[in-house]
């Protein structure tokens, strides 16, 4: 079974997140946004499958503290997903590392019950100012997941896949730019990337 890009909604909550917004919102409406990349992190990491938390485009969410996710509620058939919302004429969001943070993390376990999966992450723009960390990190065990219409730039690894029983992996429609290592490090069992434009920046 593929994963959509558009699950279904039904029963689903979506949780918003503007640099408008507040932490101590509810963050239940586009009226009532969270504020932070943390908070809208955290909150990726509790939801339960069929569940959105979306960021707002033309938003810009530095990174204070990374978050590693492995959510179990999420899945195939119940897919979690972290994208956008907001004026299509606006930027994408953008994530910012300013250190060696890197902007998405996932991970599981080698035992697949213990292993994160079943994950939509589509419509963002996930940017280094260092040249350090890595765009989007999986390790041990992601299942499941799909990475849509995403811009990284500027990190010493745009996207890495490292450890073992990571399956299922699909980046299409994205770009990968100004790596300051490698664009794509690591493999897995039936992944596919489709990069529109890979760069890599000598060093």
């Amino acid at each position: 079974m593929e994963l959509n890009s558009n699950p279904p909604a039904a029963g689903g909550k979506t949780y918003y997140v503007c640099d408008t917004g507040n932490d101590e919102n509810t963050g239940m409406s586009e009226s009532s946004p969270f504020r932070s990349y943390e908070k809208a992190m955290a909150t990726f990491a509790t939801i339960t499958g069929g569940d959105s938390v979306l960021l707002c485009r033309g938003g810009q969410f530095p990174i204070t503290k990374g978050k590693g996710i492995n959510n179990l509620k999420c899945s195939i058939g119940a897919p979690c997903t972290l994208g956008d919302y907001g004026d299509k004429s606006k930027d994408k969001p953008l994530i910012i590392s300013s250190d060696t943070t890197s902007a998405l993390k996932f991970y599981g376990n080698i035992d697949s019950a213990k292993s994160g999966g079943g994950y939509v992450i589509k419509n963002l723009n996930l940017l280094s100012t260092t040249g350090a960390g890595k765009g989007v990190f999986l390790y041990i065990g992601v299942h499941h997941m799909l990475l849509e219409n995403l811009h990284i730039q500027g990190f010493s690894l745009g996207m890495q896949i490292a450890g073992s029983t990571t399956n299922f992996i699909k980046l299409k429609d994205s770009v990968i730019i100004n790596s300051k290592q490698q664009g794509v490090l690591g493999g897995c069992t039936n992944c596919l990337y489709a990069v529109s434009y890979t760069h890599l920046r000598a060093h």
